[in-house]
């Protein structure tokens, strides 16, 4: 069973990978546990299964992703799993992080500092970044609005947000998770971040749109993608 390490800062990054995953390579063919982050500072860090079940000899492929629980948490919990999860077999690890609260100017010292400190043999750890927010995701796929609630045309969506979003460079957007709010609070639906909110959200969207054409508008998106596809080729 050939494995993959995703290393995340939170459950928003750690929900959305699970379904990217799912719908690239099958539910019937992927194992999926889920791993949660504690400690660090005054006592020993560990990781407390979230999910974790025996996964079924039937299943071709295995993926377990970390929650950091936090954006500084993802560099440092590579660097001391590595060599474990290379010991057990896994060739491909992926790290998952957004900027917020830091500031934009920060993402080249972040891709960096990636580059500087992970170890490289035999896996590089890929990072991918949303950016500020990986709800600049959610938003280009535009389409989930309607989805979400019939009330969230793209009129509605486009006045809210004060771009449209089928175009806009989502990249750019100072503070995704507001302009989401924003554009639900039209359907008188909240997002906070919690798992309620972010699981319906990532319920809605279309894994299609992302595979197929939001890999030409989101670079780190790609990245991702293409990991994934290698993994499963």
């Amino acid at each position: 069973m050939d494995k993959m390490a995703i290393f995340v800062e939170g459950q928003t990054e750690q929900q959305f990978a699970e379904q990217l995953v799912y719908d690239i390579a099958g539910r019937h063919r992927v194992h999926i546990d889920t791993m949660h982050g504690y400690g660090g500072a005054k006592c020993p860090r560990q990781f407390l299964a979230v999910t974790a079940s025996r996964p079924s000899p039937k299943k071709e492929y295995y993926v377990l992703i970390y929650d950091s629980g936090t954006d500084s948490r993802v560099l440092p919990d590579i660097i001391e799993q590595h060599a474990g999860l290379i010991s057990q077999g896994y060739r491909e690890i992926i790290a998952i992080r957004d900027v917020y609260p830091l500031d934009a100017t920060q993402i080249p010292t972040i891709r960096s500092d990636f580059l500087r400190f992970t170890p490289t043999w035999p896996v590089t750890p890929l990072l991918v970044m949303a950016i500020m927010e990986i709800e600049s995701w959610f938003i280009a796929e535009h389409t989930h609005f309607s989805r979400l609630h019939p009330s969230l045309t793209a009129a509605v969506v486009n006045a809210a947000l004060g771009y449209d979003p089928s175009v806009h460079d989502v990249q750019l957007i100072p503070h995704p998770s507001r302009d989401l709010r924003n554009a639900y609070a039209q359907a008188h639906l909240g997002y906070n971040k919690s798992r309620a909110h972010v699981q319906r959200t990532v319920q809605v969207l279309d894994y299609a749109s992302f595979y197929l054409h939001l890999t030409t508008r989101l670079p780190d998106l790609q990245s991702l993608v293409r990991c994934i596809d290698r993994f499963l080729t």
